[in-house]
């Protein structure tokens, strides 16, 4: 189903009917808060680019669901913790927790009495792993917020080893706060964002936004680059974190991604998001954000689709198999 603002009925922010809710009680003033930890900036109820993201992509019932119950999963522990080490390399280790191997005895097969040896998920105050299966039964346990695999943290030494001696990785390491979380008013509505790295007064003197990216080997020319940019997003997302700082600051900072490879040869490549990738993102960015405006204007926060889906086939199907 199509969810861009052409497909819904006209509305108008400033028009008498547009009240926007309450704050919500769960989110602090706007602002700038270094060092808030991962799992209270997640609880904030506002929006932010996955959420609309999720909005134009899916529906407005998917953004709506991400705003309130907020999400964290693997792929972003991982990358919590690429960004920790590469960024603040002295927190790491009271930071994160690397997973043993769960230690419950197997009962049963050719390995019986011997431990599991899987990857452990919960852990005992007296360091004792069990995975996801074998947690059974202990109720002493506990699932770490950040939390890495033994085998990631091996991949992310890598990658630190291999691009510590480029100039981007230095200036990082230099400069700036590191995980900096940001909260705003966009029309009534409390909006965020978490940056990786915020370098209040670049080399220039203006702020900038760096964003860690990790792609896979091999993966780092541009055309992978910005294919991945275009289809996941990054665009809107760079807009959204620019809108922010203009927002709050009154200052308008430059964003650079950072790509690293996640296998070798682990090399680098810093890109600027210049003024076409921002226009473009803001486009993206803004269409999402007035239809979720939309939806808590009139309460409809619809799915992906209200009716039956009796599209045709896309035309590669239609062309492998000869279809008319």
């Amino acid at each position: 189903m199509d969810h861009s603002p052409e497909t819904l009925p006209a509305m108008d922010a400033s028009a008498p009917d547009w009240q926007p809710p309450p704050w919500p009680s769960g989110c602090p003033e706007p602002g700038i808060y270094p060092g808030i930890p991962y799992e209270d900036y997640r609880a904030w109820p506002a929006i932010n680019a996955t959420a609309l993201k999720h909005c134009a992509t899916l529906s407005p019932k998917h953004a709506r669901a991400s705003v309130e119950a907020g999400t964290d999963s693997l792929a972003r522990k991982f990358g919590r913790a690429v960004h920790c080490y590469f960024l603040e390399r002295e927190r790491f280790v009271e930071r994160f927790a690397v997973a043993g191997p769960c230690c419950e005895p197997l009962k049963s097969g050719e390995r019986q009495g011997q431990p599991c040896g899987v990857s452990g998920r919960f852990v005992t105050p007296t360091q004792e792993w069990y995975c996801g299966t074998h947690v059974k039964g202990h109720d002493d346990v506990s699932e770490p917020v950040d939390m890495i695999q033994a085998s990631d943290l091996a991949d992310i030494e890598r990658m630190f080893e291999a691009a510590k001696s480029h100039a981007a990785v230095a200036l990082l390491r230099a400069h700036g706060g590191c995980e900096v979380s940001l909260l705003w008013d966009r029309e009534g509505l409390p909006c965020k964002a978490r940056f990786d790295k915020l370098i209040e007064k670049g080399p220039r003197g203006e702020p900038y936004i760096i964003d860690l990216k990790k792609c896979a080997a091999y993966a780092i020319d541009s055309a992978s680059i910005e294919k991945s940019i275009v289809n996941y997003g990054w665009d809107a997302a760079a807009a959204w974190y620019v809108d922010g700082m203009e927002r709050l600051t009154g200052r308008t900072p430059r964003f650079w991604w950072v790509f690293l490879e996640d296998g070798p040869p682990y090399d680098i490549r810093p890109k600027a998001a210049t003024r076409g990738w921002l226009r473009g993102g803001k486009i993206r960015i803004d269409s999402a954000f007035n239809v979720y405006r939309w939806c808590c204007q009139t309460g409809d926060w619809r799915g992906v689709s209200p009716d039956v889906d009796d599209e045709e086939p896309p035309d590669y199907y239609k062309k492998r198999f000869g279809i008319r």
